[in-house]
């Protein structure tokens, strides 16, 4: 009984080998299935005649990762045979998003849309969808300063962690996130990108941890040293105090409106990105200082520092003069301590002298 492949009335063996249609690029449709599930879910992309409900493009796209895994069982060599028919229908469609992700998810590509154009129709969407999520990032700044942490020169990275985003302040957009909102998405997306000012073009770093705690979204994050846009141009705006922010990118999935506060009730989000940003939403949060306690050698270091992070002068002295006087205070303390003892040991040495004494007259 011939096999009716790749023609009805064919008798070879069924394999895409023997397709008409060539395989189209496995990882592209993968990457396209991770990283814009959106687009990759719009469209079913079903098979031909009854198939249309009964086998989908995700199952088509299931079967194709059996077949590149070596798995010739009767379901996927079924597969491929619904393959040939799915492409003989769609071959002279017209190029569109809908067939692009259709013929990315059944595995091939036909003469008149080539995998080179499935491959732009795609990218130009994803542009589109890449656009509106910057658009629609919203920012936020953190309430609590964050950290910056600079690592020995030995090692690879840069690293920072704080609070993106807090909960139950409100911001500059009259929005209020609510704690628990970022539950769901940290267990979707365990790690997310660190941009320059939301650009999705400019990655600087990437997520390390992030979790939620009673104050808010806390992240850390590694910036790398071999990136000459971080080493040369991010950290010294930082050093500088220029970058003092950060804020999330992110899409709201649930919110309500309190009427009588005129505020938004953020209570769950798909995060996207966290950003260092210029000017974050949140008006009552600054990144601290780059300068590690490691590198403070001298009060006017102390001092400086204070400066940076609002105090006035007559402010620093005063803090300054306080810390002083603790410290004299100890240092009295532990100069006390110190000269009692050497007190006691000086009595302990006589009392031994005197005993000693007492001893040779006892004996003689």
């Amino acid at each position: 009984m011939p096999t009716d492949y790749p023609n009805a009335g064919d008798d070879k063996k069924i394999s895409l080998n023997n397709s008409k249609y060539s395989q189209f690029d496995y990882d592209f449709s993968s990457s396209l299935k991770e990283n814009y599930p959106t687009l990759w879910g719009k469209y079913s992309t079903g098979g031909q005649g009854e198939d249309r409900t009964s086998f989908t493009g995700s199952d088509a796209f299931n079967a194709w990762g059996r077949y590149k895994k070596g798995d010739r069982t009767e379901s996927v060599l079924n597969w491929i045979k619904r393959r040939e028919k799915y492409f003989d229908r769609f071959k002279n469609s017209d190029n569109s998003i809908a067939i692009a992700v259709g013929f990315s998810k059944w595995g091939g590509f036909t003469n008149k849309f080539s995998q080179s154009q499935i491959k732009k129709v795609i990218n130009q969407e994803k542009l589109k969808i890449d656009d509106k999520k910057q658009i629609n990032m919203k920012e936020f700044k953190t309430v609590l300063p964050f950290e910056i942490k600079k690592t020995e020169e030995d090692e690879l990275y840069y690293k920072i962690e704080g609070y993106a985003s807090t909960f139950g302040n409100i911001d500059l957009g009259d929005d209020i996130v609510i704690s628990g909102a970022f539950k769901n998405t940290l267990k979707n997306t365990p790690h997310v990108p660190v941009l320059w000012q939301h650009d999705l073009k400019e990655p600087v770093g990437r997520s390390t941890e992030m979790y939620e705690d009673i104050k808010g979204l806390f992240i850390k994050a590694r910036l790398p040293k071999n990136d000459s846009f971080v080493r040369d141009r991010v950290i010294p705006q930082m050093q500088i105090g220029n970058i003092q922010e950060m804020s999330i990118g992110f899409r709201i999935k649930e919110s309500d409106y309190d009427a009588d506060k005129g505020v938004r009730l953020i209570k769950e989000v798909e995060l996207f990105e966290f950003s260092l940003v210029t000017k974050a939403m949140n008006p009552q949060a600054v990144v601290t200082s780059f300068k590690s306690f490691n590198e403070i050698k001298t009060i006017k270091d102390i001092e400086i520092l204070f400066r940076e992070k609002g105090f006035s002068r007559n402010e620093s002295k005063t803090v300054i003069s306080k810390i002083k006087e603790f410290a004299n205070q100890r240092d009295a303390e532990e100069l006390k301590k110190q000269r009692e003892a050497v007190l006691m040991n000086e009595i302990n040495n006589e009392l031994k002298g005197l005993t000693q004494k007492f001893t040779k007259l006892n004996n003689i």
